[in-house]
């Protein structure tokens, strides 16, 4: 994943290594910063309103949270549930932030799950949704979010003020 950050550098998802990278155009210089734990697979980022970003890590079940101002870095264990057992890894993979509050949501692939993240607490709830596969969600201005439907070809809006789903 390459996102731009609001500091005008390039922030990447470097899977092999384990690291949140940074490149800085002005200087042509680029920086990893070690994600530790148990960290496996960062996936997609994504900024905050704070400038910090966040990162799903596939194979780990986790959530990450990098300040590149402090360099503090935040792993956030994800729930086990899923409604497919069978599969060892349950995949977080999509992530966006809500423009209308700030929360964090997330998506696992392949548990058919979203969850969402109170980016001020770390609390973190999850919920079934009405498809099969959520994959790279994207919040919309008015704070609904799309969900794309890997498995079944559908898309999904979602309310999250109400949590009424309406399935296209």
């Amino acid at each position: 994943s390459l996102q731009e950050g609001p500091d005008g550098k390039f922030y990447t998802t470097d899977t092999v290594s384990g690291q949140i990278g940074v490149f800085d155009p002005k200087t042509r210089t680029y920086v990893g910063h070690d994600i530790g734990g148990k960290a496996m697979y960062p996936h997609t980022l994504r900024f905050d309103s704070h400038g910090r970003v966040w990162f799903t890590l596939g194979v780990s079940n986790q959530v990450g949270r990098f300040d590149p101002a402090s360099g503090e870095m935040i792993l956030i264990e994800l729930p086990a549930t899923s409604d497919r057992p069978g599969f060892p890894v349950l995949m977080p993979y999509g992530i966006d932030v809500n423009p209308i509050d700030g929360s964090i949501w997330y998506s696992r692939l392949m548990a058919n799950r979203i969850g969402r993240i109170d980016s001020d607490s770390l609390a973190v709830e999850e919920f079934q949704p009405p498809l099969i596969g959520p994959r790279r969600m994207r919040f919309a201005k008015d704070g609904t979010l799309w969900i794309p439907a890997y498995g079944d070809g559908t898309l999904v809006g979602l309310n999250t003020k109400t949590m009424e789903y309406k399935k296209y």
